[in-house]
């Protein structure tokens, strides 16, 4: 979509440029009016972002301002639980690895209770990870 419209504002110059070289006299006038309006335009935009700029500069924006910075700070903690949280599940789901390999490799080191304990903290961690996932919705 970007090409295009960029394709299609190289055409509209480039007939523009082309009109006001090699066109009739009516094409060049309408080049110079188009021009002139362009410039009216542009005039007009760099007034306004002048305006918003003076606006933003005596506190109009402050409150959205600030509340996009408690979004993004709220965001942010929400992140790193859940970069915690995750970390967690990784680290309960090794400790469940190594006990049920040593069911295999060393059933004398084999502990039931210690691998149901493991899958139970494994369990309460996923169930709070979705809970804070849903929460956050």
């Amino acid at each position: 979509m970007r090409r295009i419209l960029s394709l299609a504002v190289m055409v509209i110059i480039g007939v523009l440029i082309y009109n006001s070289f090699y066109g009739k006299e009516e094409e060049k006038q309408e080049v110079q009016e188009i021009t002139s309006e362009l410039k009216d335009v542009g005039s007009m935009i760099k007034d306004l972002l002048k305006s918003e700029k003076e606006k933003f500069d005596s506190g109009k924006y402050d409150d959205i301002v600030d509340k996009l910075k408690a979004l993004a700070e709220t965001a942010k903690d929400a992140g790193r639980d859940f970069s915690d949280n995750l970390e967690k599940i990784e680290e309960k789901k090794k400790l469940l690895e190594v006990e049920e390999r040593k069911q295999i490799d060393m059933p004398q080191e084999y502990d039931t209770n210690r691998e149901q304990e493991i899958k139970q903290e494994l369990e309460t961690l996923l169930r709070e990870l979705s809970e804070d996932l849903e929460s956050s919705n």
